[in-house]
């Protein structure tokens, strides 16, 4: 589930493949996008991208070290403080580096890195239900239920 600054809400559902360095996002209402081969297939037509380019933040969130976040010399957020969620759960705090008031989180399960919840911009990405393929394939359309209230933590 996505929820944008403005309000709006929507679901997705992805696969990643990262031994081919393909993935596959539908978001509900039917639009997708796929990367296979180096190329980014969205509906703006095919664009030849690096892998860690393409990735949408959704599906970053499965390859956290894709994120922008983590103190590369372009990039404007460090990490500052990791701390203990639960049992199994990291939530690490990004600031800015020009302004240390301005934050984005982030809560990583250690059983398997990825990413749960992301706090950014006043938006919010949570991943609710994860499964291990053998092998990637693109997503066969996706049924979503509709959302019926805020997700609860699982911390």
């Amino acid at each position: 589930m996505h929820q944008e600054r403005g309000g709006s809400i929507w679901q997705f559902a992805f696969t990643l493949g990262e031994a081919t360095c393909s993935w596959s996002l539908q978001r509900e209402g039917g639009s997708e996008q796929w990367f296979e081969d180096g190329v980014l297939h969205s509906v703006d037509g095919p664009v030849e991208f690096p892998f860690e380019r393409s990735l949408p933040p959704a599906i970053s969130m499965a390859v956290p070290e894709c994120l922008r976040w983590w103190g590369r010399a372009r990039e404007s957020f460090t990490p500052v403080l990791v701390q203990r969620v639960g049992d199994h759960l990291l939530l690490v705090t990004f600031e800015h580096v020009e302004d240390p008031a301005f934050r984005t989180t982030l809560v990583v399960d250690e059983r398997d890195r990825i990413a749960r919840r992301r706090i950014d911009f006043g938006e919010v990405t949570v991943i609710t239900g994860v499964r291990r393929v053998m092998r990637w394939t693109r997503l066969p359309r996706p049924s979503f239920s509709p959302l019926t209230g805020p997700i609860a933590a699982a911390y």
